[in-house]
């Protein structure tokens, strides 16, 4: 794995754009969270971690970073949240290279499904990630 696709690899897995409206039927709570990627047609293992979301977290639009986002490299922006459907458009500079995304998320309450899309990778191909959580109880207090 080249440092690029690293770097990509950490800015999927950390998050979303903290600023993504969840839709309302998110609930609090510990969720599992699997990611699959295709990198210029290679697909890479599937990746799955835990993120604990808060009532805040949804309350302010910030359920779906799953771990905090990484604002620095990215730039987000056409945010639409319809109904149980949040969809957006991003701006990405990793190391030095700039890709352009779009992602759809659709969330039901204890599970979520999405995929985001990823063109101007280097060497002319495209990314995808798809992603799937799903709310396996309460979050453990540490």
């Amino acid at each position: 794995m080249s440092s690029l696709q690293a770097g990509v690899l950490v800015l999927l897995m950390s998050g979303l754009p903290a600023a993504a409206s969840a839709p309302s039927s998110m609930r609090p709570g510990q969720w599992e969270v699997s990611i699959q990627m295709n990198v210029a047609g290679n697909k890479m293992p599937e990746n799955t971690f835990g993120h604990c979301v808060t009532q805040a977290e949804i309350d302010k639009g910030q359920a779906l970073a799953a771990g905090g986002g990484h604002d620095k490299e990215c730039s987000f922006d056409h945010f639409t949240v319809d109904g149980s459907k949040a969809s957006w458009s991003m701006t990405c500079n990793v190391g030095g290279t700039v890709m352009h995304g779009i992602a759809d998320f659709v969330v039901d309450g204890d599970t979520y499904t999405g995929h985001l899309s990823y063109s101007d990778v280097p060497g002319g191909g495209t990314m995808e990630a798809t992603y799937r959580g799903r709310r396996v109880g309460e979050c453990s207090v540490k």
